[in-house]
């Protein structure tokens, strides 16, 4: 009965390690990420980058109730373009997807990635999203459902083609979904590193939907100034 019961429990053991390596992975992705998220904000604002225990333990406690603030924050601190403007005014490029995995592939050197039909070169990542690193399978890739849903796997990355199904990359934005979304725009419009580059050519639908936020975000911040 001991040796059943024994094998039993270890069956279950051995089914939800890999969930609970999933939510590790993933929860360690999201608070580097944060973390280089306050690094760049107190930058920004203090003119260092000391994490302080404060701030890990909003990090811990997810208390960042509008991420896409940072971008405003650096938009009307005059450290950064409006990430409207660039794309207004025609100045970036627009990538296909199989432009994206040409040249942001790695292979000549360059690492882009797209989210939300935004392109970033990230090739000063390397250790990361070069060929070695754990998060190459987003170089030259669109990494919108990846990103926002936490999936690392062939099936959530965007299509390496243009002539894909109709709404193939389409997925379902919920709240958790949109706030993880957020965060990682925040995260390449702040970085010190990576910059936007380009536009995803079929990306616009998914587009608009973070270029409204910002832009609502900085609308709202100007009357906030105004008044």
């Amino acid at each position: 009965m001991q040796k059943i019961l024994f094998s039993v429990v270890a069956i279950i053991i051995a089914a939800a390690i890999p969930n609970l390596q999933k939510s590790l992975n993933n929860y360690l992705m999201g608070f580097f990420r944060d973390m280089a998220r306050v690094k760049a904000r107190n930058r920004r604002m203090k003119s260092d980058a000391v994490i302080s225990f404060s701030d890990i333990k909003s990090i811990i406690m997810d208390k960042d109730d509008d991420p896409l603030q940072d971008v405003v924050d650096q938009i009307m601190s005059g450290d950064g373009k409006d990430p409207n403007d660039d794309a207004a005014s025609g100045d970036l490029p627009i990538y296909t997807r199989e432009e994206l995995y040409e040249f942001g592939h790695g292979d000549s050197g360059v690492l882009l990635l797209s989210i939300f039909g935004r392109i970033y070169d990230v090739s000063s990542g390397e250790k990361y999203y070069g060929k070695d690193g754990k998060y190459h399978l987003f170089a030259g890739r669109d990494a919108t459902r990846a990103l926002a849903t936490g999936c690392l796997r062939e099936h959530c990355l965007g299509s390496k083609t243009s002539d894909r199904e109709p709404d193939s990359d389409v997925f379902e934005l919920n709240e958790k979904s949109i706030k993880e979304a957020k965060k990682w725009v925040a995260f390449f419009e702040t970085h010190d590193k990576y910059s936007h580059v380009g536009s995803l050519k079929d990306g616009e639908s998914i587009e608009h939907l973070i270029d409204a936020l910002l832009e609502q975000e900085t609308e709202s911040l100007c009357k906030k100034n105004a008044t």
